[in-house]
Order: structure tokens, then sequence, then C-alpha cells
């Protein structure tokens, strides 16, 4: 018998291992006795990171859902939605009838629209990850954009508001007050720190240029409006400074992207998936890490916000939360009036004028707030006092 199961329960978030293995690990440093489910029979290794793997023989299939990762009309969605959805329901009835006797609570992994609805019914206690809280918000515009997804809500939100185990993991106090006004009880969540260091990090600023670099990083989709950051880069008018603009983009955004470019020798642009050592060294390269993404319906934690500040670089960022949230409280970094290309080409200009060392206490005292020990300490305590 396990003190906590855990598990990712959304088929296609195969990134979110990290997060499983994270929350086990702190889990498990404060004396819980726990175990990674392998619910896909995706896991190879008997254990990861020193937190067993249970591995399991199913009886019933898990549908192929590759078709999401690639263009589809509504008719394949709604064909899959349809045809799908019983053998998911067998699914995850099997799985339900596996683990419920194997841990005390369970961490399910993402809330998400769309999922199956037979673990809400578990009478045990588990938590889900309340990544955005707009999952919950029902509106007609949604209803008239996708009946399916919009009726699906809310049943999902139903079944989970109906037994009081079932339970959410939030990122910050903005998420929670979000869910709070949306209904889901505050005694049934527990903020969940989305990113943790375990050794104090190097800031690798001895290998920075003279001449200032802003980076961009990540998936780069509409969302993050990557016009409005070269237009506030050219407005700025820094001599010597450069714009990297790095990772994947659709092919019709890319043409976007390099039009806009025009040919700036300025720009460097790499469209490419990256790994982790990649990903690092870019933000080594960089004095400034550049955020102009679209403003949604909720709040997200942005973990490549996190990843920047883990490595002491400081952000410009627009001034809404949770940037405002992190910049009001912490001082790490610069806000720019959202979508206005002179308050960001204003917020370039002053990056510049202080320079990135100007940014490294308030860094390393924000740093101190995510140590490892302290975040598991408080979680354990956190669910438990719940």
């Amino acid at each position: 018998m396990y003190d906590f199961l855990l598990f990712e329960n959304y088929h296609l978030a195969t990134n979110h291992i990290y997060d499983l293995v994270l929350i086990a690990r702190m889990m498990s440093s404060q004396g819980l006795n726990v175990a990674i489910f392998d619910v896909y029979h995706e896991l190879v290794e008997d254990e990861i990171e020193g937190i067993p793997i249970i591995h399991w023989t199913s009886r019933n299939t898990y549908p192929d859902d590759s078709w999401m990762h690639r263009e589809h009309s509504i008719w394949e969605t709604i064909s899959h939605s349809l045809t799908d959805r019983p053998i998911i329901q067998r699914y995850m009835d099997e799985v339900k009838a596996y683990i419920e006797d194997m841990a005390d609570a369970f961490y399910c992994g993402s809330y998400h629209n769309g999922m199956s609805t037979v673990l809400f019914d578990i009478k045990k206690p588990c938590y889900w990850w309340g990544l955005r809280s707009d999952r919950f918000r029902f509106s007609l515009k949604k209803l008239f954009k996708s009946p399916l997804k919009g009726l699906r809500l809310l049943k999902e939100r139903w079944h989970f508001l109906r037994n009081p185990n079932q339970k959410l993991f939030v990122s910050n106090e903005i998420i929670l007050e979000e869910h709070v006004k949306l209904g889901i009880p505050r005694n049934r969540m527990v903020i969940r720190e989305e990113r943790v260091i375990e050794t104090q990090t190097e800031s690798n600023r001895s290998t920075l240029n003279k001449q200032i670099t802003f980076l961009v990083i990540g998936q780069l989709r509409p969302q993050k409006h990557i016009p409005l950051t070269v237009n506030a880069f050219r407005k700025a008018n820094l001599p010597g400074a450069s714009l990297k603009l790095i990772g994947k983009s659709q092919v019709q955004y890319e043409e976007i992207i390099e039009k806009t470019i025009h040919g700036d020798t300025r720009i460097i642009r790499n469209n490419a998936f990256l790994d982790y050592s990649a990903f690092n060294r870019y933000f080594s390269e960089s004095h400034f890490v550049l955020f102009a993404d679209e403003e949604g319906p909720s709040c997200i934690t942005n973990g490549t916000m996190m990843e920047a500040l883990i490595n002491h670089r400081p952000i410009i960022c627009p001034n809404y939360n949770p940037y405002k949230m992190y910049v009001n409280k912490y001082g790490i970094g610069i806000m720019y009036k959202a979508g206005d290309v002179s308050s960001y080409a204003e917020a370039l200009r002053k990056a510049e004028r202080l320079g990135v060392e100007y940014f490294q206490p308030a860094i390393t005292n924000f740093l101190k707030t995510i140590q490892f020990e302290s975040v598991a300490k408080t979680l354990v305590e956190h669910i438990y006092k719940k």
C-alpha cells in the first residue's frame, strides 16, 4: 500500500513525466511511500530517480490519438470523439479497478477538457493539476464553437465537484483565486510550485558578449506575437544589439516570422525543436528573455519564464499576470504595456541602461523561494492539512 500513486492520465502529455517524477521525489523526500504508475505501458524503466515504476498488463487497449498532433478537420475530431470515447471509457474503468486499492491517495495528472470522468468516482483523495482555470469555465461561446466539447466541460466539472475527494494542485495564488471564482472550494486546492531548484544554479554571465542580446525561446505560436517583438526591437534602435528567435513554429507562422525579419542580420532565427542542453545554452548566451504572449482568459504559469530565472536571466514582459505578480513582488524584470510597441521598445532601452547585473540580487532572492526542500516540505504539509 502506497501513500501516493502518481500518473499522468492525459495520454498526449508525454512531457509531463518530468512533473510526475518531481512531485514523487518531493513527496518521497518528506517520508511518503510513493510510486509512479505506468498507465499507458510507455515507461521502460523499473524506477526513475529512485521512484519505483508500477507496470501492469491490461485487457483493453487505448485508442491511437496521434491524429491530434497533425492537421485535422472538425469532422475528423467529431468522428474520433464518437468512436474513441467508449474505448477510453473501458480502458479507464480498468485503470480505476487496478489502482483503487494500491494507495491511500493519487496524483492523476492534468485536468483537461475531453478527459474521461471515471477517476472522479474514486473515494480517496485524488489530486489533478489545475493548470488553467479556463478548463472549468463554461460559456455559450464555447458551446456554440464546439457543442461536444462544451457539454463535456459541464459533465467533467459536475463529476469533479460532486466528489469532495477530488482536489487540485495549482501553481500560484493567482490561479487558485481564479478557480475559487469559478466555484472550486478553496479547501480543495493546494499550491504546488511548477519549477524547483535543488542546488544553487550558476549564472554563467562570464560567457556573455559585451553587446546586449535579447532572447525569445520556446514553441513559437501566433499567440507569442513575434512580429510585435521584432518591431519593438527595431524601434528601440540599440547599436550592436541582437535578437534571437529560437524554437519551432508551424509553416504558416514561420512565413510570417521570416517576412517580419526581412533579412535583418541582427535577428537570429533557429526554427527547431531543442534538446535541454541547447535550450540552456541559449539562455547562457543571452542577457534578457523576452515575452509578448497574448493574454488569455485565464492565467497560466510560464515555464520558460521560470527557466530564465533559474538561469539568472531577467525578463521583459507584458504588464499582466502572472508576469505582473512576479515582477512586482520580486523585481526580477521589466514590464511594458501589453501590445504597445513604443512601451516595449522603451523597456528594451531600459534593460540596456540597467544591465543584467542590476537584477541579480532580486533573482537570487526569488530562487530561494523555490528551493526543492522548502517547496517539498510546504507541499506535503498543505496536502495533509487539508
